[in-house]
């Protein structure tokens, strides 16, 4: 068999073992398609491979085939990093970080894969990859753990960034619900936390942290995701949380300032159980953190059966500015509660479900915004801001139903004196409920810009003890732009405020006719005319316009007359004012004044 023989290949070292071996061979071109076929056969069964060059000898390529694998055989040796942990991959055929490589099993109720998983976590969080869970249902016998941490003067993980996601799961309502026996990526436990970060007595940020497409479970008093680290541009999304104990989904007690938690489903064992109003237990999604910080954020994510949907501030913290936008809480006794918050906003979010509980309860919060949200009845409450010493609360633009809960509020506000707005809301119930209240107003002395809201029915509210808007408060009555119920309907009212009047264009016997004197929409005018101008009509004569005309000479005279009633019938023709107020198409005056 003709072979062609090269000289020796000469190149720089290079850092893989097997081609340093390969590169000390002598190459060989094989002349025929049998014997390149037997080459490969050598290669890949650990054959003899004969090389002539100037004469025949055998070598063996045992002492290549270990480093030969991972190019024949998918062969992941253990790393630097996983050697420094004293974890052992079970299976080398998959890359360091991914699940199988530590021997999860995954199998639902009968094993446990805790060991597997958090040195799956430890061993990628140190070689800084990617831990990627793969499909099953992970059994763990105690939390889960993010590795990252800080302690001045010994480890310092602040820099560093650390993704943890699975494979996603099923459609969150058609999946079953016992415990290890949801589709996709499942972790779960029968009686603790399933996924905490390293917890020290003064807590820190431990890098940056990004968690998806897992489904987290557990049955416990414990938080499902317990994290005291989470922080900067840290999230957490696209997960599920199901907590068949009393405890929260998601509990977060370290600032998380500007942190993102989006697209989760949390949902408790009573998620499809109605009627069990305060009765129900833990948080969805609960805040109390320990110091101050803002810009936290909660966006498209359902919580579902809890005591409260979601709960931001409560511990010795202020969150600044946290938003909470485009959520659902469904069938939990309380929505959103703030508390200890400045400047937070609460949008677009649904509500339903409300097992006779407050959809929004502003507690200790200023300048707090509430707009566009959609709350439907069930609730006893709908938006309460009735803390003594809020400033600053704006309620705008959410439609809000009652329904036919009696008793029930739709806002209630309170001032004693800082501003709150409450403005372009819609507010109904089931006509003939009783003691159902669209607005009411408590304090002393309050200040409330009260504006635009809506009423259905428009018409009086039946039931007894029901009111559209309904002011209790004590001291001043209500300063500032309001509404007021009347038997016929609501209408807007200025309430302590100072007048001033749009001057309007000047008046000349040019707009006199026939003795009508045609007004604009304003309320102050000048008339001056140059020749004598009579006087015994106003137009436009919507009721309850008021005119205030004053004249520069004496050439106009106002007659009194069918519509036009003067007092003690005295005609007006001086240099002065003179006020009318419209009332059934007839000008009444209300005053006049004259001068020299």
């Amino acid at each position: 068999m003709p072979l062609q023989s090269f000289v020796d290949k000469v190149g720089p070292i290079i850092s893989a073992a097997w081609l340093n071996a390969v590169d000390s061979l002598k190459f060989t071109v094989f002349d025929d398609a049998v014997t390149k076929a037997t080459a490969r056969t050598a290669l890949t069964t650990d054959a003899p491979l004969e090389v002539v060059n100037g004469g025949t000898g055998q070598r063996s390529l045992s002492l290549l085939a270990g480093d030969l694998n991972p190019y024949i055989n998918n062969y992941y040796d253990q790393t630097a990093g996983e050697a420094a942990l004293s974890i052992t991959p079970v299976d080398y055929s998959y890359p360091v970080g991914h699940s199988p490589r530590y021997g999860t099993v995954g199998i639902g109720t009968s094993a446990d894969d805790y060991t597997a998983l958090q040195n799956c976590m430890n061993a990628a969080y140190a070689e800084q990859v990617e831990c990627v869970i793969y499909t099953g249902k992970f059994k763990v016998s105690q939390p889960l753990v993010i590795p990252g941490d800080y302690q001045v003067g010994i480890i310092d993980d602040r820099s560093k960034g650390f993704i943890i996601r699975g494979a996603g799961f099923g459609e969150p309502f058609s999946m079953g619900w016992t415990l290890g026996e949801a589709g996709g990526t499942t972790i779960w436990s029968s009686s603790d936390t399933v996924l905490k970060d390293i917890a020290t007595a003064t807590p820190t940020s431990n890098g940056t942290i990004d968690i998806s497409r897992i489904r987290f479970e557990t049955t416990s008093s414990n938080p499902v995701i317990r994290l005291t680290r989470f922080y900067g541009q840290s999230r957490l999304h696209s997960c599920m949380i199901y907590q068949a104990g009393t405890g929260d989904g998601f509990r977060c007690d370290y600032n998380a300032a500007t942190t993102e938690v989006e697209n989760i489903y949390a949902l408790n064992k009573d998620w499809n159980t109605n009627n069990l109003y305060s009765s129900r237990t833990g948080v969805g999604f609960n805040y109390p953190v320990t110091s101050n910080a803002g810009l936290q954020t909660i966006r498209k994510c359902t919580s579902r059966g809890f005591r409260d949907g979601f709960v931001m501030g409560g511990g010795a913290g202020t969150m600044y500015s946290p938003a909470i936008h485009d959520c659902e809480s469904s069938t939990n006794y309380n929505g959103i509660t703030l508390n200890g918050c400045r400047g937070a906003t609460v949008a677009g979010c649904y509500f339903e479900g409300g097992d006779l509980g407050t959809a929004i309860n502003n507690i200790d919060s200023d300048y707090t915004t509430i707009r566009d949200n959609f709350i439907f009845s069930g609730f006893a409450f709908g938006v309460v801001d009735t803390s003594t010493t809020n400033k600053g609360t704006t309620v705008d633009s959410n439609l809000i139903s009652m329904g036919s809960v009696a008793s029930s509020i739709a806002v209630s506000v309170y001032s004693n004196g800082y501003q709150k707005n409450i403005l372009n809301n819609t507010l109904s119930y089931t006509v003939g409920t009783a003691g159902v209240k669209g607005i009411v107003i408590t304090g002393v002395g309050p200040t409330i810009n009260l504006q635009g809201n809506l009423f259905d029915p428009g018409a009086v509210w039946t039931g007894t003890g029901s009111y559209r808007i309904l002011d209790s408060s004590t001291g001043d009555s209500v300063q500032g732009l309001t509404q007021i119920e009347t038997p016929g309907s609501v209408v807007p009212m200025l309430s302590r405020g100072a007048v001033s009047y749009e001057m309007c264009d000047t008046l000349t016997e040019a707009d006199v006719a026939g003795s009508v004197l045609t007004l604009g929409e304003g309320t102050y005018y000048v008339m001056t005319a140059t020749g004598a101008t009579a006087v015994g009509t106003l137009l436009p004569g919507e009721d309850g316009r008021l005119f205030v005309i004053r004249t520069t000479n004496a050439n106009v005279t106002f007659s009194d007359g069918a519509n036009m009633k003067l007092d003690a019938a005295a005609p007006f023709a001086s240099i002065g004012t003179i006020e009318f107020l419209m009332d059934g198409g007839i000008a009444y005056e209300q005053r006049r004044s004259t001068y020299t």
